[in-house]
């Protein structure tokens, strides 16, 4: 069990969310419930194997509670390793612990938060409209740069808009909003 309480709410709320995805999968034909059935399950697999990684065997627990630094050079890449430059003792360099020490919330609350909320929002608004706000609302608490910012919005309506067209599913129709008379195509028409 991590030893986080954050990290275990994340990872419960994770599991939930993909067991839910896996069973209301069920509701769509054989190909358009495959994509959130592999999606929900390997979510599922990756929750629970951290989730009970203390109770896992000693062989599978070391694979599990393996650190992965995918953005660094591997020791073999001669290349990247001349090229990095460490910081130096009197650099003003921000850690993760300063970029969050400013926030009301730590980091991973926030995130379980966002997610939450984007879940539940989409479903009562449509996925179609929520996707853009919350990779407005997600990038901008990173601190991510504007041009960021505006480029992941964009491209999350764009994406979800494309999988509605793509997979002909209703995803700007939530609970509350079905019934609105205006379709996505004419907001892409007054937008562009």
């Amino acid at each position: 069990m991590p030893e986080d309480i954050e990290e275990t709410g994340l990872l419960v709320v994770l599991l939930a969310v993909a067991g839910a995805m896996v069973y209301k999968s069920s509701a769509y034909g054989e190909t358009a419930g495959l994509f959130p059935r592999l999606t929900g399950g390997v979510v599922v697999i990756g929750s629970l194997l951290l989730l009970l990684e203390g109770f896992l065997p000693k062989s599978i627990r070391s694979i599990v509670s393996e650190p992965a630094n995918l953005f660094e050079a591997s020791e073999g890449d001669e290349t990247a390793q001349r090229t990095r430059q460490e910081p130096t003792a009197d650099a003003d360099v921000e850690t993760e612990d300063d970029s969050s020490a400013s926030r009301p919330v730590p980091d991973s609350i926030f995130t379980t938060a966002s997610i939450v909320g984007y879940t539940v929002s989409a479903y009562y608004i449509g996925l179609l409209w929520m996707s853009p706000v919350f990779a407005f609302f997600f990038s901008r608490w990173y601190r991510q740069p504007w041009w960021v910012t505006g480029f992941l919005t964009i491209l999350s309506f764009v994406l979800a808009y494309g999988f509605m067209e793509l997979l002909n599913l209703p995803l700007d129709e939530g609970a509350l909003v079905q019934y609105i008379t205006f379709t996505p195509r004419e907001v892409v028409v007054c937008l562009l």
